[in-house]
């Protein structure tokens, strides 16, 4: 098995993968998070050139409703983009801090091929 190698520093920028609450939902259009009844979250705390993005964009504006369970789920998942200069685990501390969110955590640490 060849070794791990890391991708070069600045190549990546940092994220933060979201799951929010039952009945939360990003709205991309209005930039915040949206609830039952009407609740909003305002994702504030985060630097300039920050994204949230929804994992699956088609289903971020659709009616929970007219899903299935694992559409509703996928519903609820998020990507904090960070800019490059940022750091994750900063990031990763201010979503946790979100009424809206049930779950932050880093994803998975990637790895280039090494040349033989």
């Amino acid at each position: 098995m060849l070794p791990a190698v890391p991708p070069p520093p600045g190549l990546l920028r940092p994220v933060v993968e979201l799951k929010l609450k039952p009945g939360w939902r990003y709205d991309p259009g209005r930039r915040l998070f949206a609830g039952a009844r009407g609740k909003v979250c305002k994702p504030e705390g985060l630097p300039k050139g920050s994204r949230l993005l929804p994992k699956v964009p088609h289903l971020a504006a659709a009616d929970a409703k007219t899903l299935s369970p694992s559409e509703r789920d996928l519903q609820r998942r998020v990507q904090l983009v960070l800019p490059r200069q940022g750091s994750a685990a900063a990031g990763l501390a201010v979503a946790r801090e979100w009424p809206c969110v049930e779950e932050a955590r880093l994803p998975p640490q990637i790895s280039l091929p090494s040349a033989r």
